[in-house]
């Protein structure tokens, strides 16, 4: 099984679990979501949400969103940035 296709399969709160600790949060009229610090910025609020039922993320601080597959993608993409600062230092 390739990478990309565990990661299509895999459930997006527990793929998000494995980046960022959430706190799971019941909004109006019931709605669990999960919240915590975005791993694509600082910040010291929680912005970061993740919509388990409609396997969605969204960040209100820098407009970060979507499913498990972008998320992967993006995650990568920023540890991989983060690297090469480090190297270039």
């Amino acid at each position: 099984m390739k990478a990309m296709d565990y990661y299509l399969n895999e459930q997006l709160l527990e793929l998000v679990s494995k980046y960022v600790k959430l706190e799971k949060r019941t909004m109006a009229r019931g709605v669990v979501k999960y919240v915590g610090l975005c791993p694509f910025h600082n910040e010291e609020k929680p912005s970061f949400t993740v919509d388990a039922d409609k396997q969605l993320y969204h960040c209100f601080g820098c407009g970060a969103g979507g499913d498990a597959v972008t998320f992967y993608h993006d995650i990568k993409k920023w540890k991989n940035r983060r690297r090469l600062k480090k190297r270039n230092k």
